[in-house]
Parts: C-alpha cells; sequence; structure tokens
C-alpha cells in the first residue's frame, strides 16, 4: 500500500478539478443560446398570463458575460398594450 500518491495522480486530480466546472459552464451557456427563443417564448407566455394586456416583442439576444455571473437577454422592440 503506497502512502504517497503519485505525482501522475495529483495531475489528473487537478485537471479534471479544473476541466469540469468549465465543461459545465460551457454546457449551460450552450443550452441556453441554443433554447434562447422557446425559454422568451415561455417568459412572455407566462407574463401574458398573468398581466392585464398583452406583451409582444420582436427579437431577443442572449449575453451571458455582459452581466457576469448573471446571464442577460436582450429583449427588442418589446411592445406592452
Amino acid at each position: 500500500m503506497k502512502l504517497f500518491v503519485t505525482k501522475k495522480f495529483w495531475k489528473r486530480f487537478v485537471m479534471y478539478l479544473i476541466i469540469t466546472p468549465i465543461l459545465l459552464f460551457s454546457l449551460i451557456i450552450l443550452i441556453v443560446y441554443w433554447k434562447q427563443d422557446a425559454l422568451v417564448q415561455e417568459l412572455l407566455t407566462t407574463l401574458n398570463k398573468d398581466f392585464k394586456g398583452e406583451i409582444q416583442i420582436t427579437g431577443s439576444h442572449v449575453s451571458p458575460f455582459a452581466n457576469f455571473p448573471h446571464i442577460s437577454i436582450d429583449l427588442e422592440n418589446v411592445r406592452i398594450y
């Protein structure tokens, strides 16, 4: 039984410790970009149910790093009736 773990083990451990959060964060950003239209449409549907009137937009853009660590969604031409 080895009391000390090899240098190779520590290199792999540190690499996985660094790479795993980066990959998870990248995956979340990719999903938000991919599902952007569905997320905005779901938000508008929910808002229009609760709001007396109607809210319309013409487009949207996701900005994951503009207000880091929060993800910003830019809504274009918002109209509230």
